[in-house]
């Protein structure tokens, strides 16, 4: 890839690994934050829901005035510098949910500016950078997880904001990279996309998807820590592994696509999902006997043993 659009591509992937590492961040600390301001998990879990109503009302406007906004410009605006600082003021659980309503702004600007300036690329070259800014997502995983839990452990979850405000803020050192949209390349409307019954099909198919993503987004942090009594760094590098075979599992998507039928991969790769959560389920005894004992160095590679014997 030639020099000048690796320069446009990196605010890009920066800008949708930024709005990914606001959600990641909560997962390695959720624990943390409940036991500090006073509250449960499913309390602090609450923050999802908040931070997705802000950012889909969001992802709404700036969709309807596209064609006027640079991409630039919503990188920028996106600052997830000060949603950051927000989320790591808050001293109340009131305080922290609301603080969530900025890091769902933050959110729909910076992602809706990564995928915007995709239209920049010239159609031979806009499917390579869309793999690219798609797996930032897998990215903020990756790296923010074993981070921010680590941060969490050592210091406190406020500190582990530090993360995703520092790639925040080296989106905000690139924006000015984002090569402008040229007129006569906006995205097709919502309301056209769905009289299209694909479209339509697929539209269902994602929320029902993130759905389930959400869920696991917000509380499989918790399940680790508080089911299986490994430390927060442990629940991290955790986090971090599903998102690594997941970013492998990516790459490699294309080679068996052209091998099995579409419908049949994914309905065979949801059925090894299925078939693989009664193993996990049963690991949970196990893992919460681990639990109730006193943790000597290394306990937590003993409780993932646990899980990867099971």
């Amino acid at each position: 890839m030639a020099a000048s659009r690796v320069r446009a591509l990196v605010p890009l992937v920066l800008g949708a690994m930024a709005s990914q590492a606001l959600l990641v961040v909560l997962a390695p600390t959720i624990v943390a934050i409940g036991a500090d301001l006073g509250a449960s998990v499913a309390t602090v879990g609450r923050a999802r829901p908040v931070t997705a109503a802000v950012s889909i009302t969001a992802s709404v406007a700036i969709s309807a005035r596209a064609d006027a906004a640079r991409v630039s410009r919503l990188l920028l605006a996106g600052s997830a510098v000060a949603a950051c600082a927000a989320v790591a003021a808050s001293r109340s659980t009131t305080s922290f949910l609301i603080a969530h309503a900025v890091v769902g702004l933050a959110f729909a600007l910076l992602l809706s500016g990564a995928f915007a300036g995709l239209a920049a690329f010239a159609p031979e070259r806009r499917a390579a950078a869309t793999g690219y800014v798609a797996s930032a997502n897998a990215a903020a995983w990756i790296l923010v997880n074993p981070l921010a839990a680590a941060l969490t452990e050592r210091l406190s979850w406020r500190a582990a904001q530090a993360v995703p405000a520092a790639v925040a803020a080296a989106v905000m050192a690139t924006a000015h990279l984002a090569t402008p949209v040229p007129a006569g390349r906006s995205a097709t409307g919502v309301r056209a996309l769905v009289t299209v019954p694909p479209a339509r099909r697929w539209l269902g198919a994602e929320t029902v998807g993130y759905a389930g993503w959400t869920a696991l987004l917000t509380f499989a942090g918790a399940y680790f820590i508080q089911r299986f009594g490994v430390r927060e760094s442990a629940a991290g590098w955790l986090l971090a592994g599903g998102a690594a075979a997941y970013l492998v599992a990516s790459t490699r998507s294309g080679a068996l696509a052209g091998r099995v039928p579409r419908r049949r991969l994914v309905v065979g790769s949801a059925l090894v999902m299925a078939a693989l959560r009664p193993r996990v389920r049963g690991a949970r005894a196990a893992g919460s006997a681990l639990a109730h004992r006193p943790h000597p160095a290394g306990a937590e590679v003993l409780t993932v043993g646990h899980l990867a014997r099971a």
